[in-house]
């Protein structure tokens, strides 16, 4: 692939140069791990794979892997090379691209690749980081990279959802990124959240906290600093044609998602695998 090419999708898409390329160097990362076979043992999940594979507009910036099954081990370093070649050859008009390890323990891998090119607006950084936890809902799906079109276990929509809950409910700030997600997930792809899912990411996760009290502060979090946390974080990564679309929806989305912590019994997450409704 040529920079013509990227900035020909650049104008056709009114999107900026740099989010294009990179999204077609994930593309082209993604492919050179199934070339290495390595969807046999990891799934692609997170928003990204929303965005590659689930038709979501937002724009994701880095590679969220974890396992097919909880015992399997995988050393993404061993396959620095491989991965760093295949990159190199797919964007000739790259000066330099280096991919190291950053982070490696039983929990948690994480690559980082860098891309230069005196075309590029500024350096490229792509993160690909596994988290060695199972998924639980995969399947092959083939990726739109002519002329290879891979095929990449990813994550099916109903987990990715319960990943997003989770993340919604642990982490100590919004990501607005991850409000847009459940409400992509939720409302325009219509998939019924499975709370026993999310329980089995807590389980996970190692999660020790009071969920009733986590989404109490989820609510307020929401209700005070949702609606200006998801229109900083859309501006960025929605295209503006359709950032301009759903502005005016932006409360109802908040809206939503207060609905769905507010109606959800979270004293009863933790209590058996069995709870299914919350």
């Amino acid at each position: 692939m040529d920079w013509r090419e990227i900035v020909q999708i650049s104008d056709r898409d009114r999107r900026p140069v740099e989010q294009v390329f990179q999204e077609e160097l994930q593309k082209s990362v993604l492919a050179a791990l199934s070339r290495e076979q390595l969807f046999q043992k990891i799934v692609f999940q997170g928003g990204t794979a929303l965005r590659l594979f689930y038709g979501n507009p937002r724009f994701s910036e880095d590679i969220d892997l974890v396992l097919k099954e909880r015992k399997t081990r995988v050393n993404l370093s061993e396959h620095i090379s491989s991965i760093q070649g295949f990159t190199e050859d797919t964007f000739t008009f790259l000066d330099k691209v280096d991919l190291e390890t950053q982070k490696d323990n039983a929990e948690l891998q994480r690559l980082v690749l860098r891309a230069n090119s005196n075309v590029l607006p500024k350096l490229t950084r792509l993160h690909l980081e596994l988290v060695c936890v199972p998924s639980y809902l995969n399947r092959p799906r083939i990726l739109n990279f002519a002329p290879l079109l891979p095929a990449i276990q990813v994550e099916e929509e109903e987990e990715i959802l319960a990943d997003k809950l989770t993340a919604l409910l642990c982490r100590d700030y919004l990501k607005g990124r991850d409000l847009w997600d459940i409400y992509y997930l939720d409302v325009e792809r219509g998939n019924e959240i499975s709370w026993k899912l999310v329980n089995r990411k807590l389980e996970d996760y190692q999660f020790k906290g009071d969920l009733v009290e986590k989404g109490e502060e989820k609510i307020s979090d929401l209700d005070e600093k949702g609606l200006k946390t998801l229109e900083a974080e859309l501006k960025r990564f929605l295209p503006n044609p359709q950032y301009n679309q759903y502005r005016d929806l932006f409360g109802d989305i908040i809206s939503h998602l207060i609905n769905i912590l507010k109606t959800t019994d979270l004293s009863r997450l933790g209590e058996s695998d069995d709870n299914e409704n919350g």
